[in-house]
């Protein structure tokens, strides 16, 4: 009787535990990877799924909806417990051999469960296989600083280099079959070292004044340039009009002069009287004049006209 008993538990025991080790939950996030003794034999949905029981299958349930934060240039760690980033951490070199510190955060997600868990293993220094995410960041950032001057990214350019990064950082990972999609990357903090931020805000406002000088200068071009151009079309102007006046009294003298020669060729005599009376005509009104008439009766008389 009684080994019938141990016999009927045992039996019961037995279907307990395929139940329990079969039958398998898998969280509406969630993904569940199905091991046969130990190789990946398919990925199951969210829900109630049923597998062999074990030693011969088991389920490693990974959530897929879950968005990650890997930092680069800082550890979340260390930061929450206040420690500044080392110089090896926060450190860039662009490309005109300037320095700047740079924090930055790629938040991905899960999209192939199984290559997530087994396409790559953990690195033989102790990190954990996701900081292969951290490392693809710092080396596509490297050679993108080594190609941008110190300026592009310390302004308009950081939105360029985050697009850029974002991309080259996605294939370096499906190289390495880690089964993420990045979902962004976000420059948190780029500043110069403090050890040169005050020479670097010196330069800054050095280029400020200039930009503004250059502005300054454009605007007063702007406002005198029409002005000096009206004047200058003015003159222009002017001088022809005076070249024209001049050039058509020359050529009236040398006419009237030509004239008067061909009649002094034919009457000299006529011709010098007549210049000559002219020529007291114009001269006469402007100079005194004295008079003297003829003595009468014995007395030289003086008249004194003013003309």
């Amino acid at each position: 009787m009684r080994a019938k008993w141990f016999l009927g538990g045992g039996a019961l025991l037995l279907v307990g535990w395929i139940l329990w080790s079969s039958i398998w939950l898998v969280g509406q996030n969630e993904r569940g990877v199905v091991l046969r003794f130990g190789a990946v034999a398919r990925v199951l949905p969210s829900g109630i799924n049923v597998t062999l029981p074990w030693p011969f299958e088991t389920l490693v349930q990974v959530n897929t909806t879950e968005v990650r934060i890997m930092p680069i240039g800082f550890r979340l760690s260390a930061k929450a417990r206040g420690l500044s980033p080392t110089d090896e951490e926060v450190q860039w070199l662009t490309g005109d051999t300037n320095i700047v510190d740079l924090q930055a955060t790629i938040q991905y997600t899960v999209v192939d469960p199984a290559a997530y868990l087994f396409g790559m293993s953990d690195p033989s220094n102790g990190e954990a296989k996701e900081f292969a995410i951290r490392k693809a960041g710092e080396a596509v950032l490297t050679s993108l600083m080594a190609h941008r001057t110190i300026d592009d990214v310390l302004s308009t350019g950081k939105t360029a280099l985050q697009h850029d990064a974002i991309g080259l950082i996605q294939e370096l990972l499906d190289t390495l079959n880690l089964g993420v999609r990045l979902a962004s990357l976000n420059i948190v903090e780029v500043n110069p070292p403090p050890a040169v931020i005050g020479a670097f805000n010196d330069v800054a406002s050095a280029k400020a004044d200039r930009e503004r000088m250059v502005t300054e200068a454009r605007g007063e071009a702007h406002r005198t340039l029409p002005a000096t151009r009206a004047e200058a079309v003015r003159v222009v102007r002017n001088a022809e009009i005076y070249r024209s006046d001049l050039l058509g009294r020359a050529k009236g003298e040398a006419e009237s002069f030509v004239r008067l020669a061909a009649e002094e060729a034919r009457s000299p005599e006529v011709t010098r009287r007549r210049l000559w009376l002219e020529r007291m005509e114009k001269d006469l009104p402007k100079a005194s004049t004295k008079v003297v008439q003829p003595a009468a009766r014995g007395e030289r008389r003086r008249v004194f006209i003013d003309g």
